[in-house]
């Protein structure tokens, strides 16, 4: 599922405030249909956890809202030219904030720092993770100049010291 078609999927489930079970869920079977351990606490808050590989780094967390403002009427998602993602007017999208949700889910992949050089690993990420142009499919090596894709997000790869 690509990043666009991700939140698509997630914003056309009806989710307002104290009611956002059927979102919950979708995100709990997405994540889990990618091997990732999901789970609801007592509040509906979704927790997921990717291992880590390397247990000397710090862990990062991803937080979001599920909820919308409003009522449940439908959202109905239009994809310009521009690839600009808005609402066909009938409802609003700006309180939506399942782009932080579905964020969380695209970006499953790590970049690992071993002695200076630097690899790229996708950890079951919806969008897959590409270095120029090719699928990572295990552990690869990155230098600079390579291009960095996960869905539609591109980044060029450029490395430097941080004096602390």
């Amino acid at each position: 599922m690509e990043l666009i078609e991700l939140f698509e999927t997630l914003v056309k489930i009806p989710s307002p405030s104290l009611n956002e079970d059927k979102v919950a869920n979708k995100v709990i079977e997405i994540l889990s249909s990618k091997g990732i351990e999901a789970k609801k606490d007592s509040y509906g808050n979704v927790f997921a956890k990717v291992k880590a590989t390397d247990n000397t780094k710090k862990p990062i967390l991803f937080s979001s809202h599920m909820d919308v403002v409003g009522d449940d009427s439908p959202v109905h998602i239009v994809l310009t030219d521009n690839e600009i993602i808005e609402t066909d007017k009938s409802r609003t999208l700006g309180a939506d904030d399942k782009a932080g949700v579905t964020a969380a889910i695209a970006t499953a992949c790590k970049i690992i720092n071993n002695n200076g050089r630097f690899f790229v690993e996708d950890l079951n990420s919806s969008n897959k993770t590409y270095v120029n142009g090719r699928q990572v499919v295990s552990m690869q090596e990155i230098v600079r100049g390579n291009r960095l894709r996960m869905g539609r997000l591109e980044f060029l790869v450029n490395f430097e010291r941080v004096h602390k």
